[in-house]
């Protein structure tokens, strides 16, 4: 910012220099990169976007396939608790909330189809 205060005074009138400083004066409590950087934390949005390509469009994008939205965020809660290792651990929390109990029918026929060899 010292450097963007210094080329606009030598250059008294340019928008672009004056848009820059004002964009990096309100924007600079964001850009504190130091601390996510010593925690070994991502600072770009390329590991984000890898992860949505992953994540997301190779499953919810492929040909012909459509989705209503409460299918597609099944879809993808469960694909990224597996892709994150963490499926087995929410498994136990989803199973005490979505457990059913299934009554068998009795008046089911069950019959088999024999081999006609």
């Amino acid at each position: 910012m010292r450097a963007l205060r210094h080329l606009r005074s030598q250059n008294k009138g340019n928008k672009s220099l004056e848009a820059s400083l004002a964009y990096f004066t309100n924007n600079q409590h964001r850009m504190k990169y130091a601390e996510p950087k010593r925690k070994n934390y991502p600072i770009g949005s390329g590991v984000v976007e890898a992860s949505c390509k992953t994540l997301v469009d190779q499953r919810l994008k492929r040909a012909g396939v459509s989705w209503q939205l409460n299918g597609g965020q099944a879809i993808l809660t469960f694909r990224s608790l597996i892709k994150s290792s963490r499926f087995e651990r929410a498994w136990l929390i989803i199973e005490k909330n979505y457990k059913q109990v299934v009554i068998e029918d009795i008046n089911i026929v069950c019959f088999t189809v024999q081999n006609a060899s």
